[in-house]
């Protein structure tokens, strides 16, 4: 007996240390426990997190190097819990240390992933990511995870942000400048969180610390502002060092970023005779440069396709034109660039041009490759300056899409630049629908037309090229039904969804089944089945973005022939406020066919970031709308 007790203590000895070793102490349990009521819809916390920013000097290749490193501390709040820590990194830096220890500090020895990042919205990238799997099967459980990342040249380091996925209880972020070295560390957003800020000096050493409290974690939805806009962050900006009595100059003013994007686009090797003869084909009835550079501008956009390059130093340099021409696909800065070489070799006066989308919160206040992630173009013509975005499939000549009008563009000079605001688009953006429909006891049908104007007009074109021709009947129909499952709409094979110029209509006949209830000879009429589930933001994180400001107008004429009779029509409604108007308007007139009923329902949208603290106010007006539009036609026989 003693013999088989000692083997059985053989074989469980080594279960009992696993499971000692899997179970949390006492005190992270307890801790897990109370955070888990006070975050009831959060299952990981990170309880720590500190992050140090330190510089080197290569002085064989006269360059400042960057160091990041990072611990972070995870609390399993929640069930069990599994995830995947990356790491992601480029050719212009490296991950040299990746490690992962238990609650006692026992280092683990998980398997670290290597491999290219896969992004649908990459068509090639650098990008890779270093990751491990982390495994909390138990509430309590904690794991800590240190980095080192290294950067080869400190122009790419440039924003560290303070916000995690997770809730950070306690954070920090160091900052160690030597003495040689000169830093601008731009803040945005400490204000307004729990941040605080110490300057202190240590062996000639420079510490800049922010210390932080309780930062709700970084939300990923649809239709949200860039993070620059939202989280605390800050931008580095490395401006100068200095060795013995010698001083060198990296990015101390927006001139040194110009001159380096410059040197770029300077060792592009341009070969126009490669696409000589498709400009002159493309130009050759035009009757005026307007007309050329229209013409040029179209041709990219027809005969581009757009995908997103990011490899190392060709995330900012161009690839020449006439490889962009021959392969028929280029990022931003092939379309740009041919479409400026194009424009140049048909005698006209276009130049390269750098800027940030509204997705990014800066200007070129200072300068640093955060402040700009797009490239277009830019053309002088009769005393004017136009900007040409090709990527911008379906937009018109001297339109700007809403995430570039108004922003700061820096325009190539051949040596020198100018910055310039992008104007803002005075096109009303609208979508417009028109319908008339005859009332039956069963059903309404009729005709209509839908007329997108401005950018919804190249929303609508760009949405329904996005799917197969296979599959754009069936798109159309939901989108001119507004998803109505019981609505049969039909569009006609003449209709030419890539037309150019300001507008765009789509004729359709449709036939709106179950829109009309009977009760005891009593006809109950539904004319408006939208529901605006999308815009209810009840349940939303993040600030709400509306994709372009658009006003969107549906009247619906009803037909009710002789031998019926409109018994009761719905209350109108009207609201303004700071975000939209609405306007509701129902009316009945006798016509010598009956009874007309008129339907029209005009939304403006004049806002388009919708902050969290006027969200009660975009709810409440929504769900009046709702309200409003449920409400039916009352018919009754004669």
């Amino acid at each position: 007996m003693k013999k088989l007790f000692l083997i059985l203590g053989i074989i469980i000895l080594p279960i009992v240390g696993f499971a000692q070793r899997a179970l949390p102490n006492e005190e992270d349990l307890v801790n897990a426990k109370s955070l888990s009521k006070r975050y009831e819809d959060e299952r990981l916390i990170i309880t720590d997190i500190a992050i140090e920013v330190n510089f080197q000097l290569n002085r064989a290749k006269g360059m400042v190097g960057a160091t990041l490193s990072t611990k972070t501390d995870f609390l399993n709040i929640g069930s069990a819990f599994r995830m995947k820590y990356p790491v992601i990194y480029d050719s212009e830096s490296d991950v040299v240390a990746f490690t992962v220890r238990d609650h006692r500090s026992k280092f683990l020895t998980p398997t670290i992933q290597d491999e290219y990042l896969e992004n649908s919205d990459l068509f090639h990238s650098d990008y890779r990511v270093k990751y491990t799997t982390l495994d909390f099967p138990l509430q309590g459980i904690k794991k800590s995870v240190s980095t080192k990342q290294e950067y080869s040249d400190v122009k790419y380091l440039t924003s560290i942000y303070c916000s995690e996925e997770f809730r950070i209880l306690k954070g920090t972020i160091k900052i160690v400048i030597p003495d040689w070295l000169e830093v601008a560390v731009n803040e945005y957003y400490l204000d307004q969180f729990s941040i605080d800020k110490t300057v202190a000096n240590d062996k000639g050493n420079k510490i800049i610390t922010y210390s932080y409290k309780d930062l709700s974690p970084m939300y990923q939805e649809a239709h949200s502002p860039g993070p620059s806009h939202t989280y605390p962050h800050l931008v580095i900006v490395a401006k100068s060092y200095s060795t013995g009595n010698e001083k060198f100059t990296l990015f101390s003013e927006v001139d040194d970023l110009y001159q380096w994007y410059h040197g770029l686009i300077g060792n592009v090797v341009e070969e126009p005779k490669v696409y000589r003869e498709k400009v002159q084909e493309i130009t050759a009835n035009c009757q005026s440069p307007q007309e050329k550079a229209q013409k040029i501008f179209y041709w990219v956009q027809d005969n581009i396709r757009y995908v997103a390059f990011e490899d190392g130093i060709a995330g900012f340099q161009p690839t020449a034109p006439q490889e962009v021409f021959e392969k028929r696909y280029g990022d931003c800065k092939g379309m740009a660039i041919l479409t400026k070489s194009m424009l140049q070799e048909a005698g006209l006066d276009a130049s390269l041009v750098w800027i940030g989308t509204d997705r990014l919160v800066y200007d070129y206040s200072f300068p640093s490759l955060a402040v700009d992630n797009h490239m277009i173009c830019a053309l002088r013509m009769n005393e004017k300056l136009y900007f040409l975005d090709a990527t911008e499939k379906y937009s018109e000549f001297g339109t700007y899409a809403t995430r570039i009008a108004g922003r700061e563009a820096m325009i190539d000079g051949q040596g020198s630049y100018t910055l310039m605001r992008v104007p803002e688009n005075t096109t009303q953006n609208e979508e417009a629908t028109d319908i008339k429909l005859l009332f039956g006891p069963e059903s309404l049908k009729g005709i209509g037309a839908r007329t997108y104007q401005g950018e919804s007009k190249v929303w609508f074109q760009n949405y329904l090229h996005s799917f197969g021709r296979d599959e754009q009947s069936d798109v159309l129909a939901s989108l001119l039904s507004n998803n109505n499952t019981n609505a049969k709409v039909y569009v006609g094979n003449d209709f030419d969804s890539d037309v150019r110029g300001n507008q765009l209509q789509v004729p359709f006949t449709i036939l709106m089944e179950n829109s009309v209830s009977e009760f005891d000879g009593t006809y109950y009429v539904d004319i408006d089945t939208e529901t605006y589930k999308n815009l209810d933001l009840s349940e939303r994180k993040n600030d709400y973005l509306v994709p372009f400001k658009e006003k969107v107008v549906t009247e619906i004429t009803i037909e009710v022939p002789n031998g019926f009779e409109v018994v009761e029509m719905p209350e109108s409604l009207l609201i303004q406020n700071d975000l939209v108007d609405i306007t509701v308007d129902y009316n009945n007139q006798n016509v010598s066919s009956g009874n007309q009923v008129s339907y029209r329902k005009s939304i403006n949208f004049k806002k388009r970031n919708i902050e969290k603290k006027q969200f009660d106010l975009w709810n409440e007006t929504f769900q009046k709308l709702r309200e409003t539009i449920q409400q039916q036609i009352v018919i009754q026989k004669k």
